[in-house]
């Protein structure tokens, strides 16, 4: 890869993170990845009203990735790898149910990170899977486990943000001059969004986003 690169992603899937920071998103020309439980479909949850049918059809119409996120949003680490494998497969049939032709092609662990044997089933199923972390991949990379930056943990702290994209920049011996979304197969840096009503403690704002991508722009 020539230059890094750092790409938007959505846990959960709620409906705020397609028609709020999809819409942003697609004013710049850019795309994010949603990972969705489809067992949780309509329904509500922490993170505020999950994603409808009709939004899977939204987001095809903007371009944006649909991925695994399990049927069931078990909890990685807790779950056996037996029944962490059938939610998989539980969510692969919901996804041709109702979008027959679509697949997915990569996985993010819910809430933990996966017992050894779960995340070697998890890699007959998808090119990729993400975790967590707090930091950024490079170097050799592990296509089933790979990192990401959750920003709502320093939505008020870009500084923080800012100064890991330029420790990756230095360490890797050249400026981040490029900022794309490309497949995660190929993926250097991976970030969590989630654009949501105020009162969450994990959201953060439009205007955040929007800010956030301004920064992003300028480097």
């Amino acid at each position: 890869m020539e230059s890094p690169v750092i790409s938007f992603t959505f846990d959960d899937f709620p409906r705020s993170a397609l028609l709020n920071a999809g819409a942003i998103l697609r004013e710049r020309g850019l795309a994010g990845t949603y990972y969705a439980s489809f067992g949780l479909i309509g329904k509500k949850a922490p993170t505020g009203e999950i994603f409808t049918r009709e939004d899977l059809d939204e987001l095809i119409r903007q371009k944006h990735e649909l991925a695994c996120h399990t049927f069931d949003h078990y909890d990685s680490w807790d779950t056996a790898p037996d029944e962490f494998e059938a939610s998989i497969l539980r969510n692969q049939r919901a996804i041709s149910e109702r979008l027959p032709g679509t697949g997915f092609r990569s996985l993010s662990y819910p809430i933990s990170w996966p017992r050894p044997e779960t995340k070697r089933r998890a890699a007959t199923y998808y090119e990729c899977a993400r975790g967590g972390g707090q930091t950024f991949n490079s170097g050799t990379m592990d296509l089933n486990y790979l990192k990401a930056f959750f920003i709502e943990q320093s939505r008020d702290n870009f500084e923080a943000i800012r100064q890991t994209i330029k420790v990756r920049a230095r360490r890797a011996g050249r400026a981040v001059t490029e900022r794309r979304r490309i497949r995660c197969s190929i993926l250097t840096f991976y970030y969590k969004i989630i654009s949501l009503s105020a009162g969450y403690i994990l959201c953060i704002q439009p205007e955040q986003l929007r800010y956030y991508l301004l920064r992003f722009a300028k480097g």
